[in-house]
């Protein structure tokens, strides 16, 4: 359950930094993330070593993944407001001009 809740957490994490930041943010937030999720692992008691490094790959993993999925829709985002500025701009200039 802890582990769902971890990846889940992750991935919208990864999300809201892939929509605002540089890819450089994820060296910090990945290093951030792997220590909760090991602190949360030794916290719950009774896990094997290798599940607490599963569960550290995974919410890097996670996070990397939840940071493409926010740069593409940035992207997409992006591409939308300039396509309706165009059209802004185009309708502005087919107005009467005033003397």
């Amino acid at each position: 359950m802890i582990i769902t809740v971890l990846a889940v957490a992750s991935l919208l994490i990864g999300t809201f930094l892939g929509t605002r930041f540089k890819v450089l943010v994820l060296v910090p937030a990945i290093v951030i993330g792997m220590a909760i999720s090991v602190g949360v692992s030794l916290a719950q008691g009774g896990q094997v070593w290798w599940v607490i490094v599963l569960v550290a790959y995974l919410t890097g993993t996670a996070l990397q993944i939840g940071y493409l999925a926010g740069s593409a829709l940035a992207c997409v985002f992006a591409r939308r407001g300039r396509k309706d500025a165009g059209e802004l701009v185009a309708a502005a200039q087919r107005l009467p001009k005033q003397a």
